[in-house]
């Protein structure tokens, strides 16, 4: 890429796993490739291209999330593996946001919502197309002085706010 500006780096990895999330199941390794995969994969990727996007003019970095990772929003349990993988990308997120913060880059978690995907299945509310346009809208939205943790889709796709920090 050499020099080349990024105005926006997404960072979209997600799997859910298939097996070890019950309590009392949990299969380590599972659980340890998981993590791999949704948060320190991200992580990996936004530290190789945060020159880039340090040099643009937008200077937005957003991590695909889910609220399968927030501690107060779980009120079902289950899905171990998963909700660690997702509550360390959240992590991860809010360190990079603190880290990049005196470069001027903007860092932020996004849950897209139930989205009908191989993973969020036929039954899900949200089109693809429509959380999309609604992350889009959110994204377009953020500027320099508002730095947002966790953002959330409804499943119309509006976006609201599920915790603000404003530094």
């Amino acid at each position: 890429m050499g020099d080349t500006p990024l105005d926006l780096l997404f960072a979209n990895a997600g799997t859910m796993g298939d097996k070890g999330q019950s309590f009392g199941s949990v299969d380590v390794e599972d659980a340890l490739q998981l993590i791999r995969i949704n948060a320190l994969a991200p992580l990996k990727l936004v530290e190789t291209l945060a020159d880039h996007v340090a040099r643009s003019e937008r200077k937005l970095i957003a991590f695909q999330s889910s609220l399968m990772g927030s501690v107060g929003d779980n009120g079902s349990g289950g899905y171990y593996a998963y909700r660690l993988s997702k509550g360390a990308v959240n992590m991860i997120a809010k360190g990079v946001s603190n880290d990049l913060r005196p470069r001027g880059v903007i860092a932020v978690a996004l849950h897209p919502g139930w989205v009908k995907t191989r993973m969020g299945g036929a039954g899900a509310p949200l089109s693809v197309e429509a959380c999309v346009a609604g992350q889009q809208r959110l994204l377009d939205w953020l500027d320099a002085r508002r730095q947002r943790p966790l953002l959330q889709l409804r499943r119309q796709g509006i976006a609201v706010v599920i915790k603000v920090t404003i530094e």
